[in-house]
């Protein structure tokens, strides 16, 4: 157990100081600041590394819930990682419940935002777990996304 302990510890350290996905390159010493600062003015890359710290923060300072928010706001603004954690939140039911056709949905956004490894679950999942009309279905809500970007996508 306390080897688990240091490697979440380790891996919380790792994720707050490294730059993240889209992060900029001259940024104020004092890096937790320009996040928070960041993720306030709207910034997406600071939105998604903020619910990054959120979502795998040791157990006792996790946000799930304020996560899902950042990364929706984040995923709104087209930005391809938020997205893409999104479909894997979908895809295992981590923080949010397990749904294969939001998971495809949301890899698909991605993967049509420029995220490589987004296409190959979403085609993984379509293959293995969808049927064509769920995926026509996916991909159609998909396209209205464009037009009204909502998080979470509203099924019917």
């Amino acid at each position: 157990m306390t080897r688990i302990a240091s490697i979440a510890g380790l891996l919380c350290a790792v994720l707050l100081f490294l730059p993240g996905p889209g992060a900029r390159a001259a940024q104020p010493a004092n890096r937790i600041e320009a996040v928070l600062h960041g993720a306030e003015q709207g910034d997406p890359a600071m939105q998604y590394r903020l619910a990054m710290w959120k979502f795998w923060a040791l157990p006792h300072m996790r946000d799930v819930p304020g996560a899902v928010e950042l990364f929706c706001l984040s995923a709104r603004q087209g930005f391809a990682p938020a997205q893409h954690h999104l479909g894997l939140m979908y895809w295992t039911g981590n923080g949010v419940a397990r749904d294969p056709l939001q998971a495809y949905l949301w890899f698909h956004l991605a993967a049509g935002a420029g995220g490589e490894a987004a296409a190959d679950y979403r085609d993984r999942i379509g293959r293995d777990y969808l049927d064509e009309p769920r995926m026509r279905l996916a991909r159609v809500l998909a396209e209205r996304w464009h037009a009204s970007p909502a998080c979470p996508v509203h099924l019917s």
